[in-house]
């Protein structure tokens, strides 16, 4: 029902308040506004959900992959430097066991001391001489030998994969940073035997024995201990390769040396000198007799040893501990020399991780200017929106009555 009052002046109706519907829609909007800011304020982030921003929201994820990636990389690069310096503190120690070895040399050098003398100087020198094995062998890192020359390894040093780093430390063992007054040589490990069909020769275990440091020759001991099992084993001694006949029970062509083994449990010795070489390497192969049936096998154990065939390095006369020092001096300069490339290294790693932080900081700051709220332009806007609820309560509260003053004109038409 409508009570029109003339052409032109507001309406009155019970089903349709022509002046409260716009407040309604306002209230409305208002309310989602406000809940909406109320939930960006209690988190501090604008893009919460791709109905927020969706464009937002993808480029915020770009940014967050990329942070939480150089978060990684830095870790790395620390890791790499922890890594290094540890290597670097081993090649500390070795320099000053150098230094002093140096120091037993220019005093053996003299002709005032005794052979009594010089026998106590020459334990000094050997023993020093093991410890540089010692510290080679025990500078490690998550388990990984560092003064070995075994440690080269890539870096992640950023969140692409292209953003990586090769450090690398050489070899500072004895045989390797002073040949001249190295002890002997010695390689252990351990296998399976499997018997070979006859006629072939496989040789599944090879040992490289590298004896191009020994400057005078020397000679190669092998001793190989078998288990207790049913495989019998043939040992062969080669040079630089591998190469037999097909024909069962033949010699292997280059064979330089042989044994057999037909008893479990025996332990066997296998010899051969070998002459001064700058590049020959040798390769001690050991397989299961093909005499057995195949499907046989067998446990053991092998011990290489490698000596020089004159002595190597002493302080016993004054001729040899002069001789002692030009090596020393050559041990030092490769030491030097592998601090400063750690060093430099390190230098890099640390300059990847400073341009990771700044990196870091950028993409930060470009994620916050994405995602995160701007909290004075928020508590302005829900300022607004709260002024807006108010306003509309207000004009619906004023026009509720509208029903009622219908019925009250009604009431005064004459009946």
């Amino acid at each position: 029902m409508t009570v029109v009052a003339c052409a032109d002046s507001m309406y009155l109706s019970i089903d349709h308040s022509q002046s409260v519907a716009p407040a309604l829609s306002t209230l409305k909007q208002a309310q989602r506004s406000t809940s909406a800011l109320a939930r960006q304020m209690s988190t501090g982030l604008r893009v919460q959900s791709a109905v927020d921003d969706a464009a937002g929201l993808a480029l915020s994820s770009k940014f967050t992959t990329q942070i939480r990636g150089l978060a990684v990389a830095a870790r790395n690069s620390m890791d790499a430097i922890g890594a290094l310096q540890t290597a670097e503190d081993g090649l500390q120690e070795i320099g000053q066991l150098l230094q002093r070895m140096r120091e037993i040399s220019v005093q053996a050098a003299s002709g005032t001391y005794r052979a009594s003398d010089r026998e106590l100087l020459n334990r000094e020198l050997l023993s020093l001489r093991d410890q540089i094995d010692t510290v080679s062998s025990g500078r490690r890192w998550n388990n990984m030998p560092l003064l070995e020359g075994t440690f080269a390894k890539s870096i992640q040093v950023g969140a692409e994969s292209s953003d990586s780093l090769v450090v690398s430390v050489g070899n500072f063992r004895t045989l390797a940073v002073i040949p001249a007054l190295a002890g002997p040589l010695v390689l252990k490990g351990s296998g399976t035997l499997q018997a070979t069909p006859p006629g072939t020769q496989n040789y599944t275990t090879q040992v490289e024995i590298d004896t191009t440091k020994f400057a005078n020759g020397g000679t190669i001991t092998a001793t190989i201990k078998l288990g207790n099992g049913v495989s019998a084993a043939s040992y062969n001694l080669f040079r630089n390769a591998v190469t037999v006949t097909p024909a069962p029970g033949s010699v292997p062509i280059n064979s330089l040396a042989q044994a057999y083994d037909v008893s479990p449990g025996r332990t066997t010795q296998l010899t051969y000198a070998f002459p001064a070489s700058a590049s020959d390497k040798y390769i001690l192969g050991i397989e299961g007799n093909w005499s057995l049936s195949a499907g046989s096998t067998n446990s053991f154990t092998y011990e290489v040893t490698v000596t020089s065939a004159s002595p190597q390095g002493n302080v016993l006369t004054t001729a040899a501990a002069s001789a002692c020092l030009a090596p020393i001096d050559q041990a030092l300069q490769a030491v030097g020399s592998g601090r400063a490339q750690i060093g430099a290294q390190i230098n890099a790693l640390n300059s990847r991780s400073t341009a990771i932080g700044e990196v870091q900081i950028a993409a930060l700051t470009s994620r916050s200017r994405v995602s995160d709220l701007d909290y004075a332009g928020a508590t302005s806007e829900l300022a607004r929106q709260l002024a807006l609820q108010a306003s509309a309560q207000s004009i619906i509260r004023r026009h509720i009555d509208e029903p009622r003053w219908v019925v009250e004109l009604l009431q005064a038409v004459p009946r």
